[in-house]
């Protein structure tokens, strides 16, 4: 992975305290609409990885916001789902049946039993801790042989980043590294996941959302996305490569 220095300003040696990543990891969250797209988005991917796990007994979401993604775990037949989230303001936007499965706090694996999950989620979150490689590790310990881990991440390689440059949302102070294609599988690699697939992505938005990611200036962006809702056409889901990978490995039989 890539360490990230911002304007000049380097996190990348800097110790994060819990109250830091609960904070870093709150102003990360999206609204509940937007949190929704992309859950939806991310469970495309599940029937495959549910082809290839032992069971669908047991899944955690570590970062799962307001657990829009327990929500598609739930539709794919998990018998039963666990959320972490840091921050309270997520979790109290969670739907009222879902709020119960949320767990508020950082991931620490020593909260779990070893090898009690089939899958473990995390998403857009690797770049904001600062050992992605000992998480994927904790990880692994907490999957039955066989089971998935499931990430997904910026690619920092990705077309648009190449593109916008700096001006790109992926160059973000609250990112302590980021990933491409290649140090994302090296990263699984070290942390003893086999069957590896790194893959890119199209994501689905509606248009006002879009605008928020554009690198126009925030005058014209407030603008523009104030007039968009106002005829409605903001509300318009689109689908668009976002310069987001997937990132899928397997914790061996034996």
């Amino acid at each position: 992975f890539s360490r990230v220095a911002i304007a000049s300003i380097s996190t990348a040696g800097t110790p994060w305290s819990g109250a830091a990543q609960a904070s870093l990891l709150a102003t990360a969250f999206d609204s509940g609409a937007e949190a929704g797209y992309a859950a939806k988005t991310y469970a495309r991917f599940l029937p495959e990885i549910c082809r290839q796990i032992p069971d669908r007994s047991l899944t955690l979401d570590i970062g799962t916001g307001d657990g829009a993604f327990l929500q598609e775990l739930l539709a794919a037949k998990f018998d039963r789902v666990v959320g972490v989230e840091p921050s309270s303001a997520p979790i109290a936007a969670a739907a009222a049946e879902i709020r119960p499965f949320i767990r508020q706090g950082l991931f620490h694996p020593a909260d779990f039993k070893p090898g009690e999950f089939s899958l473990i989620t995390c998403f857009q979150t690797m770049e904001h801790v600062d050992d992605p490689t000992a998480l994927c590790r904790g990880a692994m310990q907490l999957l039955k042989p066989g089971g998935a881990l499931f990430l997904i991440g910026h690619n920092r390689r990705a077309l648009s980043a190449k593109i916008m440059g700096r001006r790109s949302p992926i160059f973000d102070i609250e990112h302590l590294q980021l990933f491409s294609k290649r140090s994302a599988r090296e990263m699984m690699d070290r942390a003893g996941f086999k069957n590896i697939c790194v893959t890119s992505f199209v994501n689905r938005y509606p248009i006002h959302y879009w605008m928020k990611l554009s690198p126009i200036p925030m005058i014209l962006k407030r603008a523009m996305i104030r007039g968009a809702k106002a005829i409605r056409i903001g509300y318009l889901p689109i689908p668009m490569p976002a310069g987001n990978m997937a990132i899928i490995g397997f914790r061996p039989l034996s």
